[in-house]
């Protein structure tokens, strides 16, 4: 049986599924989109492409929108070549030439979900959250401080 991994449809439906992290994806795809549970169930594993008429009933039953899972899906073609081909740089530094804070944003942004399951990502965040937490502890007391 042939894989639909790289198809367009099948991406953004992989996209979704890990979107809406789903307990029995299958049953409740089948439930919502009235499709069968064996063409669920090839669609969910690439074993089968999925059609046009499916992911459209599928993204209006969840409540998703095919606009973002796409533009989702061009984030990740960036990252996995523009991002994969920084690693060759010998530099930190050298790995982020040509990448703006526009762009790390967008990353960011369409990925925090996974990101933020990155033990590495989650501490870096959450050690910048407390940097800029005690600097404005420190500007309140200073403004205090002034005040009295």
């Amino acid at each position: 049986m042939s894989n639909y991994i790289e198809d367009k449809n099948n991406k953004i439906l992989q996209l979704a599924l890990e979107k809406l992290n789903l307990r029995f994806p299958v049953s409740e795809i089948s439930n919502k989109t009235g499709t069968s549970k064996g063409n669920v169930s090839n669609f969910v594993n690439n074993k089968k492409p999925v059609s046009d008429n499916f992911l459209k009933v599928f993204i209006e039953q969840f409540g998703l929108s095919l606009t973002e899972l796409t533009k989702e899906i061009e984030l990740l073609k960036i990252e996995n070549s523009d991002f994969n081909s920084m690693y060759l740089a010998s530099g930190v530094e050298e790995k982020f030439v040509g990448i703006n804070d526009n762009d790390l944003s967008l990353y960011v942004k369409y990925n925090k979900h996974r990101l933020l399951k990155n033990k590495l990502f989650n501490s870096i965040i959450k050690k910048e959250a407390w940097v800029i937490i005690n600097n404005e502890l420190s500007k309140d007391i200073l403004e205090d401080k002034k005040q009295s």
